[in-house]
């Protein structure tokens, strides 16, 4: 079944917490590691073990919403290209 641009837009906008990075379990077993580059540095947060849940699924969402938004895009370009462009909908609605 083929999803519609509207079916994936209403799908990225349901995903409501992503996070980017990845986690590493730290020797001792309570804590990980989460890292993620901001600003062309690798920043690292430690995580208590009871919280990775919650975060591999924002991690989750985040490879998700990735995929959606390839998805969303090889829709537009390939099977609507009459399909209105971001710029032609800004310009509509300055009209």
């Amino acid at each position: 079944m083929k999803s519609s641009p509207e079916e994936i837009l209403e799908q990225i906008r349901l995903i409501q917490h992503m996070e980017r990075g990845k986690i590493c379990p730290m020797r001792d077993g309570r804590y990980y590691n989460h890292q993620t580059w901001q600003s062309g540095q690798n920043v690292v947060q430690y995580v208590p073990a009871d919280q990775i849940p919650s975060l591999q699924e924002a991690l989750a969402n985040y490879q998700r919403y990735l995929e959606l938004t390839k998805k969303y895009a090889d829709l537009i370009i390939r099977v609507y290209p009459d399909f209105p462009t971001v710029f032609e909908v800004a310009a509509a609605s300055c009209m």
